[in-house]
């Protein structure tokens, strides 16, 4: 059954929707009220950039990972639409981050280490340019993803042989030499392929876009922990650099979400099992849940047994 992605599916991923808002802090992203574009400096750079004027104000701050859990799926549309569609999606939420604050930082002990700071002003690697390829790239990652959820074999090869990837007929040749040696399906080989792109790419932007961090259960408001912690206090996590690593952030948390979500068994989408991944208290999805909602619940008793029996009896 083919089907795209809807926000809802990143938001029951995202380990911080059931989080209540004053129980962990999240990265924090500016969005000014306009953004100017300037020529490339004479000693570099090819496209003109983006940059907030100096000395104004953001007009809103907001926590894109808690704010927004569907931002990727929003950006990564943008390259269905129109050129208008990215200056109202940038006036809502802000540049992309491409432009890195401080290139490197000093350490105490001697060593120099990359920056974990990019500029939500933007500069002069903040360029349309990039902004299409940013998008042109999460669009890609997203239909691979949905292909290989539905097993559609004509949407795994459209994707996987898009236009401007070349060698279809080589690759055509290869995949189908596979699946004979194997034994395997045609549409196996695809999805085996498309998560093969789909990691690759998610795992480029992670790494220049995000970085691991050690979470610690302190309250937002002093610096005193919440209860008596423990040693299950200290927790693995994953902070973006950027808003584009923040995005790709929440299409991380859905793509490794597989071994716990389950399919509603009338509209086939998400149902996620998974507890929160950061501290606090989240509801706890029954892991025999088998609808998305009662309304799905009760289109599907009537669609496979009262209409069933009606069709049944003649009536």
């Amino acid at each position: 059954m083919w089907r795209r992605l809807n926000r809802e599916e990143f938001a029951d991923t995202n380990p911080l929707s059931a989080l209540d808002k004053k129980s962990a802090d999240t990265f924090v992203w500016r969005v000014f009220e306009k953004y100017e574009a300037k020529n490339p400096p004479p000693d570099g750079g090819r496209w003109p950039y983006l940059v907030a004027p100096e000395g104004t104000e953001p007009k809103r701050t907001y926590e894109p990972l808690r704010d927004t859990p569907h931002l990727f799926l929003d950006f990564a549309r943008l390259h269905e639409k129109g050129s208008g569609a990215f200056d109202q999606w940038f006036g809502e939420h802000g540049l992309l981050g491409l432009h890195p604050r401080e290139p490197w930082r000093f350490r105490n002990i001697g060593s120099w280490t990359p920056s974990d700071k990019f500029e939500d002003m933007g500069g002069p690697t903040e360029t349309m340019y990039f902004h299409y390829h940013e998008a042109r790239a999460a669009n890609y990652a997203l239909r691979l993803y949905e292909a290989a959820l539905s097993r559609d074999d004509g949407k795994l090869a459209e994707t996987i042989f898009d236009d401007e990837h070349h060698g279809r007929v080589e690759k055509e040749i290869l995949f189908n030499m596979r699946a004979n040696i194997t034994g395997a399906e045609r549409v196996d080989v695809l999805v085996d392929v498309a998560l093969q792109e789909l990691a690759m790419q998610v795992n480029e932007v992670l790494r220049a876009y995000s970085y691991p961090l050690t979470t610690f259960g302190l309250s937002s408001e002093a610096l005193t922990p919440k209860e008596p912690q423990s040693l299950g206090s200290l927790t693995a996590s994953l902070w973006p650099r950027n808003l584009l690593g923040a995005m790709y952030l929440q299409f991380y948390w859905l793509i490794t979400s597989r071994g716990e979500l389950s399919r509603c068994k009338f509209c086939n989408r998400f149902i996620s099992f998974a507890r929160p991944a950061i501290g606090g208290k989240g509801r706890k999805v029954r892991n025999d849940k088998q609808f998305c909602s009662s309304q799905c619940r009760q289109n599907y008793h009537y669609h496979n047994r009262i209409r069933s029996s009606h069709q049944r009896s003649g009536s």
